[in-house]
């Protein structure tokens, strides 16, 4: 049995999959596989998958119709053949040689189901590499080695930077769910829940590409975050995870509010349905006493209704500021002024129809 399978859904990537695959062709640990799903790429991605595995008998190419990342995920899982499974994003990359290698030695010696290391991001093509996080944030490094029950960790973010044991996610039936975005955070929570631990190594184990993606937020995608948000919620609250619960209920007020506003504004019934089963699944009783989230989505809802007539009000406010501009011009008073004549003609000629013959 190969040791790891590396699983890396491609859709358009044709500028970064050269660093990404050539990061996993030079790890130390050399029984692995790349298995590359081409997810109905248009660009050049395909072609270059077709080359690195003509170099690489390693690499195995999947082509399928574009059904999006999770189902692409989903696909490597059942393909593969590896002890241990990765994930791996084709905008991303190994920043050493040994990563792999560490991991799946830590993960065997220690017989964990998860084992995984600290995240970096690569900022701006690689002139800063970002290492340390602050906030919730520092969840996405590890300052020591050793095993963390996933009850005292309870972060959802990062589940490339870990290797999966393969044996273990099939038989708990853990994949992806079929969400064109957050797909990963529900994934990484079942995962973790199952496994009730993680071995976890202080090193970096991923780099992560940050700031380069440009998302046009449309229904599906919004629908899909809140989707998302609604399983962690589910598995949060049936686990008692309440530091977990709290931090998923803060990511949809917080921190993707902006995107839901939008997706009300769109008038979409989608969206509000999804953000009020989202609101039932909250278990205020687990939020902190003086939390501003008691009131679940409410505030936002009456935010996204004052939006709306603030709007209507500008709208009308500008319709009457044109409108008095254009009284006010030369035009419409000399135009007024020829009008007046017929109109003082016809109030003459009410009373002198004789006249008017």
């Amino acid at each position: 049995m190969l040791k790891i399978s590396v699983v890396i859904p491609v859709y358009n990537m044709e500028k970064y999959l050269e660093q990404c695959i050539r990061s996993i062709r030079e790890q130390t640990l050399l029984d692995i596989e790349l298995i590359c799903i081409n997810d109905g790429s248009t660009d050049g991605s395909l072609e270059l998958l077709e080359t690195y595995c003509g170099q690489d008998s390693r690499i195995r190419v999947i082509t399928q119709e574009n059904k999006g990342v999770g189902e692409a995920r989903n696909r490597g899982i059942r393909e593969a053949k590896g002890e241990y499974l990765a994930f791996m994003d084709p905008d991303d990359y190994y920043l050493d040689e040994r990563i792999l290698e560490d991991m799946y030695q830590a993960a065997v010696t220690h017989e964990s189901q998860i084992c995984g290391g600290s995240l970096s991001e690569d900022h701006k093509n690689g002139q800063w590499i970002r290492k340390e996080f602050q906030g919730v944030y520092t969840k996405y490094t590890f300052e020591q080695e050793g095993y963390i029950e996933y009850k005292d960790y309870q972060f959802d973010y990062g589940f490339f930077r870990f290797i999966y044991k393969r044996e273990f996610l099939m038989k708990n039936e853990i994949f992806f769910p079929p969400y064109i975005r957050f797909q990963d955070p529900p994934f990484f929570v079942k995962a973790m829940i199952a496994a009730e631990r993680f071995y976890a190594l202080p090193r970096v184990t991923y780099c992560y590409r940050y700031g380069h993606q440009n998302l046009k937020w449309d229904e599906r995608r919004i629908c899909a975050i809140l989707n998302g948000f609604i399983d962690n919620l589910m598995m949060s609250r049936e686990e008692g995870l309440s530091e977990l619960h709290y931090l998923t209920v803060d990511r949809m007020l917080r921190e993707y509010k902006d995107k839901i506003i939008l997706g009300l504004e769109s008038k979409s019934d989608k969206v509000l349905r999804l953000l009020l089963e989202a609101d039932r699944q909250i278990d205020r009783t687990g939020l902190p006493e003086d939390s501003e989230y008691k009131e679940g989505v409410v505030p936002l809802i009456y935010e996204w209704e004052q939006k709306a007539v603030d709007r209507e009000r500008n709208i009308a406010q500008q319709a009457n500021a044109e409108y008095e501009n254009i009284k006010n011009s030369t035009t419409f008073k000399v135009g007024k002024g020829i009008m007046a004549i017929p109109v003082r003609v016809k109030e003459y000629c009410k009373g002198n129809k004789e006249n008017c013959k």
